[in-house]
């Protein structure tokens, strides 16, 4: 029998290429995110 880990499902090409994506895809959400924060604060004038 064999042992089933997390990392398993990576074994598989389009899996690893479907991880890949969210990851990329996540990132830019949050420098998405970021730059709306940092938008704000410039044009509210809160910044130091």
């Amino acid at each position: 029998m064999q042992k089933i880990t997390l990392l398993v499902p990576l074994r598989n090409r389009n899996f690893r290429y479907l991880v890949a994506g969210e990851l990329v895809s996540d990132l830019g959400d949050w420098l998405d995110f970021l730059a709306i924060i940092a938008l704000i604060v410039y044009r509210w004038g809160l910044g130091p």
